[in-house]
């Protein structure tokens, strides 16, 4: 009588596969160009020549318009925005970010923030280019020399 319930466990265990049932799914992928930003050769965010003076600021907007509060800019001083260009895929939409940065002279430094021309825009034919602004933070006295640094503006599909 024991090798008989045994036998009708085994039989039990074994017919519950016998409701298991399979499909195949499907995947796909699409790889696409990646963006491709480039720094305009010779642009730089310039914020030109001027007395610290008290300190302030001086503005240099994304479409080349220069302001100043509490600083002299001196007659004639040379500010621009910055530029780049940007490579990708057909006509996707992407987002611009800048960071801020600060500029030295030695162990001198002068801070700013930047304001790229848009936060979006969209490739043509696989192209497209935005120009940066900026604001330079300049202190009372701020010591007398030739400033230069840097920022990095970052493109990202949307």
């Amino acid at each position: 009588m024991k090798k008989i319930v045994l036998a009708a466990v085994v039989v039990a265990l074994s017919s519950g596969s016998a409701y298991a049932g399979t499909a195949t799914g499907s995947a796909t992928a699409n790889v696409i160009a990646p963006i491709v930003v480039t720094h305009t050769p010779g642009a730089t965010l310039n914020f030109g020549t001027f007395d610290a003076g008290t300190g302030g600021t001086v503005t240099v907007t994304a479409a080349n318009v220069a302001s100043s509060t509490g600083v002299t800019v001196v007659s004639g001083s040379t500010n621009s925005a910055d530029a780049f260009t940007i490579a990708g895929d057909g006509t996707r939409g992407y987002t611009i970010s800048t960071a801020a940065g600060s500029v030295n002279s030695g162990a001198n430094s002068m801070a700013f923030t930047t304001t790229p021309s848009a936060a979006t825009g969209a490739l043509v034919a696989g192209a497209g280019s935005f120009t940066v602004g900026g604001t330079l933070t300049v202190s009372s006295g701020q010591a007398v020399g030739s400033y230069l640094g840097s920022y990095i503006a970052t493109v990202n599909y949307q």
